[in-house]
């Protein structure tokens, strides 16, 4: 019931050229409907997987509604990301200082790496002004 005003049927063509009708659900509301699997009815090879699935999202929403905000701890941190960025930029420096067919390909390169290198600067700057706001540690003041 609850995915029923969401829920569309398609029409799609398989392989074999046969018409098939297939159910469409909008991406947002699929992590929703994967909660309302039933354990119990799936294979056993992936009923862990689907078990784990549910007690992360608990957990996810558990903190969302407790604290206001989730971290994903799969995902790098700004700082990972940028550590990596840097790296990958000097390797392919590297690369392209010791093949010197490399250097004309290396502008091209180069040029990718400074932006995303700038755009992972300007999320650890975002993130710090607001963990220092969030902690009051990041209030200006101003003398009159």
């Amino acid at each position: 019931q609850r995915f029923a005003s969401t829920i569309t049927e398609i029409v799609m063509v398989a392989e074999d050229g046969k018409r098939r009708n297939m159910v469409s659900l909008p991406l947002r509301k699929l992590a929703g409907w994967l909660q309302t699997i039933n354990p119990n009815k799936v294979k056993p090879e992936i009923r862990g997987k689907v078990i784990q699935y549910q007690e992360e999202c608990d957990d996810v929403l558990y903190e969302y509604w407790t604290k206001g905000f989730v971290v994903n701890p799969r995902r790098m941190s700004v700082m990972e990301e940028l550590n990596q960025a840097c790296a990958d930029m000097k390797r392919d420096k590297n690369i392209a200082s010791v093949f010197a067919t490399g250097l004309n390909e290396w502008k091209q390169v180069k040029s990718a790496h400074v932006s995303k290198i700038r755009t992972l600067i300007n999320e650890a700057n975002l993130l710090i002004d607001f963990v220092l706001a969030d902690t009051d540690k990041g209030k200006i003041t101003k003398a009159d």
